[in-house]
C-alpha cells in the first residue's frame, strides 16, 4: 500500500493535525446515468492508522468500491475540501494541462495516481466550499470545444450535483482496470515542481 492514495490523507493529516475527520463511501457504479448509490461514513484522523485505512479497503462490501471524498471537517466545524482530479485520458502531457490552469499552491501539492484508464490527482492543501466551487470550474474549463475531453465532464457534474469530489480507492468491481496506484512521475513533496509531466 505504499503507492496507494493512502498517501494523501497521511500528508493531509501531518499538515492539519488529528482533530479533524475524513468521509468515504461505499458505492455501487452505475454507468451511463446520474444515479450515485453510495452509503457515506466519517472517520477521525486519530482512527486512521495505516493499518485502519488498509483495512477499509480490504473490507469493502462485494460488489462495491469505496471511495475517498473531498469533505473534511475541521475542529471547529468548518467543511474544508481535498482538490480532487478526475482526467478523462492517459494522453501524454496531460498532467502538465491541467497544471497549468491551477494556482501555484495548489498545482505543487498535486499528487498524482494513475486509475487504470487515465489519471486520478489529490491537492493536499484544503481548500473552502467556494473554492471548490471554482476549482470544479476551472478543471472543466481544461476542456476545450472539439477536442477530447482532458478532464471527465461526467465526473464534474456528478460531483457538483453532490456538493462534493470523490475519487475510487478499490478495484473490488469489473468496472475498473486496477487499483489506484502512485504514478510514476509523482512527487509526494509538497511544492516539488510538477510542470511538463
Amino acid at each position: 500500500m505504499n503507492k496507494h492514495p493512502i498517501l494523501v490523507v497521511q500528508e493531509i493529516i501531518k499538515k492539519y493535525g488529528t482533530d479533524i475527520k475524513f468521509e468515504f463511501s461505499h458505492y455501487i457504479y452505475v454507468p451511463q446515468t446520474i444515479d450515485d448509490q453510495r452509503i457515506i461514513f466519517s472517520v477521525s484522523a486519530k482512527d486512521l492508522t495505516r493499518i485502519k485505512l488498509e483495512e477499509l479497503c480490504n473490507s469493502t462490501p462485494p460488489g462495491t468500491e469505496l471511495a475517498l471524498h473531498s469533505k473534511v471537517l475541521l475542529p471547529d466545524q468548518t467543511v474544508m475540501h481535498i482538490p480532487m482530479i478526475d482526467l478523462a485520458t492517459r494522453a501524454t502531457g496531460i498532467i502538465g494541462r491541467v497544471i497549468d490552469v491551477l494556482p501555484l499552491e495548489l498545482s505543487a501539492s498535486m499528487i498524482w495516481f494513475e486509475s487504470g484508464r487515465s489519471f486520478h490527482g489529490y491537492g493536499t492543501v484544503l481548500i473552502s466550499q467556494d473554492d471548490w466551487v471554482k476549482f470544479m470550474g476551472r478543471l472543466l474549463l481544461v476542456n476545450l470545444p472539439q477536442l477530447p475531453p482532458v478532464v471527465d465532464p461526467r465526473w464534474i457534474g456528478h460531483r457538483l450535483i453532490s456538493g462534493y469530489s470523490a475519487l475510487r480507492w478499490t478495484k473490488n468491481t469489473g468496472h475498473y482496470l486496477q487499483k489506484p496506484i502512485l504514478a510514476k512521475n509523482a512527487h509526494l513533496i509538497v511544492g516539488a515542481p510538477t510542470k511538463g509531466q
